[in-house]
């Protein structure tokens, strides 16, 4: 009997660990390099929008894939959904001094 519990803890807890280091949830914020990201779908089709640019550059290309704890996220959205345009520009760009964006195929 205490074996047979013995296991069963240790597989509760293998499970909870696994939960918690896990930790992506739809809707949390992340940033990679001058981009912010929000998570709209979790592995195994994990899925990104950027909802911000924090850089300063004229120029930015926009990578299709973005990595962030051990998971690789596929770019699919620019902006909120409520407002992505302001005077015909995404958003996220608005106001920032650009001059080119270059858009991946996965954004749709």
């Amino acid at each position: 009997m205490k074996k047979q519990l013995q296991l069963i803890l240790s597989a509760l807890l293998i499970v909870l660990i696994s939960l918690t280091a896990y930790g992506q949830n739809v809707g949390e914020q992340f940033t990679v390099g001058d981009l912010k990201y929000k998570i709209t779908s979790i592995p195994p089709n994990a899925e990104v929008k950027i909802v911000d640019y924090t850089g300063s550059a004229t120029e930015v290309d926009i990578l299709g894939m973005v990595d962030y704890n051990n998971e690789t996220y596929t770019v699919t959205a620019i902006g909120e959904d409520t407002d992505t345009f302001h005077h015909g520009i995404i958003r996220p760009f608005f106001g920032k001094g650009l001059t080119r964006v270059t858009i991946p195929n996965t954004v749709t």
